[in-house]
């Protein structure tokens, strides 16, 4: 970063360490890795959040294993601190994530691609224009995990041309707002 070759960086995790209770072995808290990337950058004592409080850290992703089955803790959960907050005051990781300015990739976004799983999933609280362009489960859910709070990319490993061309329907509709989204996934 000091010579500019690299502009942002982030951090992938496939362990639980963002899916647990704070008081919990292996635990991480947001708030505490970006704090560490501001101290890597030498922004000082304080938690600035980006270059318009004077620190351009460049922590700027963070890759989890993110489906609407996979890690509801991510939403659902208030277990992350914020800057200057105090340790009453948690949030979810994805608030904290926003507020943080840490976008998000989601790997297995299909979760397992069990369709059991899937059946915790409102299908019928997707809005009907939708819903009638993504016609195949695992499709609604990408698109569901693409409209998380926070995600800012669900990646997906494709083999078959078909898949290919039914995931990217979900790139020409809008995600679901935060309300249609909590509705669907209310049952997980």
């Amino acid at each position: 970063r000091q010579k500019g070759r690299i502009q942002f960086y982030g951090l992938a995790t496939f362990s639980k360490s963002f899916r647990i209770s704070p008081v919990e072995k292996g635990a991480l808290d947001l708030n505490r890795v970006v704090g560490i990337a501001q101290e890597a950058a030498k922004c000082g004592a304080k938690h600035a959040l980006s270059k318009k409080n004077g620190c351009d850290h460049g922590m700027r992703f963070v890759q989890l294993p993110v489906s609407p089955h996979s890690m509801p803790e991510m939403y659902t959960k208030n277990w992350q601190e914020l800057p200057g907050g105090n340790n009453r005051e948690l949030h979810t990781f994805s608030d904290a994530a926003l507020e943080l300015q840490v976008g998000i990739f989601s790997s297995k976004s299909l979760g397992t691609g069990n369709e059991k799983k899937s059946r915790c999933l409102n299908f019928d609280k997707i809005p009907g224009q939708i819903n009638s362009v993504l016609r195949h489960p695992k499709t609604q859910v990408l698109h569901v995990t693409r409209s998380s709070p926070g995600i800012m990319c669900a990646l997906v490993g494709q083999k078959n041309p078909e898949h290919v061309i039914a995931n990217l329907k979900t790139v020409h509709l809008p995600p679901l707002d935060r309300e249609e989204f909590y509705e669907v996934v209310a049952n997980c």
